[in-house]
């Protein structure tokens, strides 16, 4: 959900259990949060007859990087696209230089006025 505008995007489906008058617990990962942040989770609970209600939304605040974290790349190996997720304490100019096997420069980014975490 944005601040300005509540625009809510569906993450995921979880199968329910059904029917039942015992208690269920059911949990998510969101892979697709940022390393830091504020988020607003909410639930739609669907019913057999097809009627829905949403619960009242959740915030998570996975807070700010206090450190440097350069994540994994994927897809790994990657032809010719690949996703390379950072996370830095403060706002600053990052430079990003990719090499191949054999050492040469493939791509050299350099982002200016960079928020503290991002995704390239």
């Amino acid at each position: 959900m944005s601040s300005q505008k509540a625009e809510w995007k569906k993450v995921a489906f979880i199968e329910g259990y059904g029917n039942s008058n015992s208690k269920r617990n059911y949990s998510f990962i969101d892979k697709t949060a940022d390393i830091s942040g504020k988020y607003n989770y909410r639930l739609k609970q669907i019913d057999i007859d097809g009627e829905y209600k949403y619960t009242e939304s959740v915030e998570v605040d996975l807070g700010i990087p206090n450190k440097f974290d350069v994540a994994q790349n994927y897809p790994n190996p990657f032809n010719p696209i690949t996703t390379i997720a950072y996370s830095i304490p403060e706002r600053s100019k990052v430079q990003i230089i990719i090499y191949n096997i054999l050492g040469q420069l493939v791509k050299n980014y350099l982002i200016k006025n960079n928020c503290r975490e991002n995704t390239n």
